[in-house]
């Protein structure tokens, strides 16, 4: 070996024992105060659980073992009852904490424990701050719905969550938590009739553009049935597309596509399509749900429905092909034993063996005893002849 290979070696072996020598250790007595805690919680022995994380904190150096040992301390002490104890932990993390995900969590523990108290203000100041820092995280959005929620309990008129919306929007107006409160001053404004007002908040609401706007599915969807409700089908028809149009530039990319509200905006766009009277564009827009949302539940009533129109556009054997594909892949709903029937009436199912529902087939041999499952084998399909019309 050369002498620069030795040389390299005595290096590596250096470096490796300087970065063994300082990974963490944690302390003997830390892990067995944790220990004693967690059995303690697992038991029902909040008090004693509270008692031993509290040491467990005492007895460690690193920063997030402590953290993670008062969070836990506080826990415990609510559920014991020591409610100003466990508050107390909690704004030492929400003030002194280290570790930034316990902070915030110790944050929101206290925000919940002031509207209990009836600290309404102090809550709501809190639950913004936590927020405005972190608009973008789970954090942020839970801060402001529980602010929201409280308010709504203690003042059901709605009254005093705007009054909240509208502190909260002039701290975070320049975030995407700017939309979630737009929408939900409009649902308000929209319950006490004020229809104008929740036009304007759900249309400021939308200027946030998807993805950054994660109310963008319902916002619209609220706004366009605000204006079907109010006989405006070519405004609301005007915000469905805005709405789809973005999903349908951003449905490549990895959960562009997943927002819960955009298979029923699609709906909607047939719906409102049919209620103008363009039929042939509403059965095509209800033929874009089936066709555009696999995971969706709604696929068998944008079936049905792009079926009943073809038909009325005289399309009968598209009518009947579209009811054979619904009973063939929807069986086990109500809408696919309504399509089984017409299939059968227009011939395109021969019989109903053609469309069975495996769901029901499979509990009824789960009940069935052996004999009776032998003799359902060699049966089916006499069974399914005397039972076609």
């Amino acid at each position: 070996m050369s002498v620069v290979n030795v040389r390299w070696s005595r290096v590596l072996s250096l470096a490796a024992l300087l970065v063994g020598g300082c990974a963490y250790q944690r302390p003997r007595t830390f892990l067995a105060q944790f220990a004693a805690a967690e059995r303690a919680q697992r038991n029902g022995r909040s008090a004693e659980a509270a008692a031993a994380f509290d040491e467990a904190a005492r007895t460690t150096a690193r920063p997030l073992d402590r953290d993670e040992a008062i969070y836990r301390a506080a826990q415990a002490y609510r559920r014991a009852g020591d409610v100003e104890t466990a508050l107390a932990r909690f704004e030492w993390l929400a003030t002194r904490g280290d570790d930034s995900a316990r902070r915030t969590r110790g944050e929101l523990e206290a925000v919940r424990i002031y509207f209990d108290r009836g600290q309404w203000s102090r809550a709501e100041t809190v639950a913004i701050e936590v927020a405005a820092r972190q608009p973008a995280m789970g954090a942020g959005r839970r801060a402001i719905e529980l602010a929201l929620i409280e308010a709504d309990v203690r003042d059901p008129s709605g009254a005093a969550a705007e009054r909240f919306a509208e502190r909260a929007w002039q701290r975070l107006s320049n975030t995407e938590l700017a939309a979630t409160l737009d929408v939900e001053r409009a649902r308000r404004a929209r319950r006490a009739g004020r229809t104008n007002d929740a036009v304007a908040l759900y249309e400021r609401a939308l200027r946030w553009r998807y993805p950054q706007n994660p109310r963008w599915d319902d916002g619209s969807l609220e706004l366009a049935r605000v204006h079907i409700d109010a006989g405006r089908l070519p405004q609301a028809l005007s915000v469905i597309e805005r709405a789809l149009s973005v999903r349908e530039q951003l449905v490549l990319i990895p959960g562009s596509a997943v927002r819960p509200q955009f298979p029923q905006l699609a709906m909607e766009r047939g719906r409102v399509l049919e209620a103008m009277g363009e039929r042939a564009r509403a059965a095509d827009a209800f033929h874009d749900v089936y066709v555009g949302f696999r995971d969706s539940t709604l696929r068998d009533d944008a079936l049905e429905s792009e079926s009943r129109l073809r038909a009325a556009l005289g399309e009968r054997d598209r009518a009947c092909s579209l009811d054979a594909q619904l009973a063939r892949e929807f069986a086990c709903t109500r809408r696919g034993r309504a399509a089984l029937d017409r299939a059968l009436a227009c011939g395109s199912i021969a019989d109903r063996a053609a469309a069975r529902c495996a769901e029901r087939g499979a509990r009824e041999r789960d009940r069935a005893t052996p004999e009776d499952v032998d003799a359902d084998r060699g049966s089916v399909s006499e069974s399914a002849s005397q039972s076609a019309p």
